[in-house]
């Protein structure tokens, strides 16, 4: 497995890695395992009917959490996972699951949290202790994660896959109101403050138009999984992500003609 998964990443993250054979005789499928807005311009790009403009026919699939979709992107279920960059880097490297746990029941009494879940604790009564995003502290925060082998028996797919997910990061960015309305019927919402904060911080503040994976953003997340998993210390970051294809529709202008 060390040798099978990795990631590209986009804004925090987008992670291109892999599927099996097998994917080519059925539909592709694209998982995802947080209700953020993070997640936008992956569900942009099905509501906008762009996957099938690029020639891909995607079902996106909901995980209640990201270590149960590493479970199936590993067994072959799924080739695309919207997930945190922390964990595709814990399962190339081997174990050590993120902790994931709920303020509400009082087992913990701090936890970093994404919009709009953000929005919903502050209305709670819970307090925000820092903005960790206003540090400037590159991490790779979230992601599409595949196969390694995808990458390279179905390049064009993957090719195809970040066209369909920088065009939707564009027309999130050019057109508010739809990326509101996409935002609200897969976070079931019709809250307009919780929609217009959520855009404004997920989109509109941090979503890059070019959103290249960096290996200081990786190296934050090996030195943090290296806390509570040795066989991630002295990991070279480079190893979980390629930005080959990114780098490639950046050069031929493909970006360059979205906001045009």
């Amino acid at each position: 497995m060390t040798q099978r998964i990795f990631a590209i990443f986009f804004l925090g993250a987008l992670a291109l890695s892999a599927t099996a054979v097998a994917a080519q005789e059925r539909r592709l499928r694209a998982g995802y395992a947080s209700l953020s807005g993070n997640i936008t311009p992956l569900w942009a790009a099905r509501e906008a009917g762009l996957f099938k403009k690029y020639g891909l026919d995607i079902d996106l699939i909901a995980f209640p959490s990201g270590t149960e979709g590493m479970a199936a992107m590993i067994a072959g279920e799924i080739e695309f996972l919207a997930i945190a960059g922390s964990t595709t880097a814990s399962a190339a490297i081997g174990g050590a699951d993120v902790l994931v746990a709920a303020l509400r029941g009082g087992r913990i009494q701090a936890a970093i949290l994404s919009y709009p879940t953000i929005i919903q604790a502050r209305r709670e009564g819970f307090r925000e202790m820092l903005d960790i995003a206003s540090l400037g502290t590159p991490y790779a925060a979230n992601g599409i994660t595949l196969r390694r082998s995808f990458m390279q028996q179905r390049r064009e797919t993957a090719t195809n896959f970040l066209k369909a997910f920088l065009e939707a990061i564009a027309r999130a960015k050019k057109d508010k109101p739809f990326a509101m309305e996409v935002m609200g019927k897969y976070l079931r919402t019709k809250d307009h403050e919780v929609l217009d904060e959520t855009y404004e911080f997920a989109v509109g503040k941090y979503l890059k138009s070019r959103p290249y994976p960096t290996a200081e953003a990786f190296r934050s997340v090996v030195n943090e999984l290296a806390q509570v998993n040795p066989k991630a210390k002295g990991q070279d970051p480079k190893r979980f992500y390629d930005d080959t294809i990114l780098q490639e529709l950046d050069k031929s202008g493909f970006i360059n003609g979205l906001y045009r």
